[in-house]
């Protein structure tokens, strides 16, 4: 919504947006682009120019699409053959782009992306840690622990004993 809005107010007719891209109606003047890159910028967005920081965006909205909806068609793909097929790039190009512009593997970015859905699953106390394994596309409940240890230092339980306790809504 911000960024339609911000859009909007450079004067620009927006087709769409979805994360990491805008679709216009017609291309914008130069003036019209550079009012727009600085309102992003103003809230800590910027306007990718190259091919390479579009393809680094759309390897991070599919991981963001394999966590978010492990139920849809792609999470059953593999995930390199799923971005390959996705972006129309090879893998190989796709990994080294990405772990230079990210400082991290494709790999790494989808095992962070996966504990911290994780950390919101758990927030919701009747999901048992192997319902959350398995809505993530875990192996296994053993995978899930070990890799949720060696990104936050906790197991999952010593996680979720540390949460606040929730309000029963009876009692707001």
């Amino acid at each position: 919504m911000a960024v339609r809005q911000l859009a909007t107010e450079s004067g620009l007719s927006v087709q769409d947006v979805q994360l990491g891209v805008i679709e216009l109606h017609e291309n914008p003047s130069v003036e019209q682009q550079k009012v727009f890159s600085q309102k992003l910028e103003s809230i800590g967005f910027s306007v990718l120019h190259s091919p390479d920081q579009h393809m680094v965006a759309s390897v991070k909205r599919w991981v963001l699409h394999l966590v978010n909806f492990p139920d849809s068609p792609e999470a059953k793909w593999n995930t390199s053959a799923l971005l390959v097929e996705k972006i129309g790039r090879d893998y190989k190009y796709l990994r080294t782009i990405f772990k230079q512009s990210e400082g991290q593997t494709i790999e790494q970015y989808l095992i962070k992306m996966r504990i911290e859905r994780a950390k919101v699953l758990m927030e919701d106390l009747t999901l048992s840690f192997t319902n959350i394994s398995d809505e993530l596309g875990y192996s296994s409940m053993a995978h899930f622990s070990a890799q949720f240890k060696k990104q936050t230092g906790s197991s999952p339980s010593e996680y979720r004993s540390c949460l606040p306790p929730r309000k029963v809504i009876d009692q707001l």
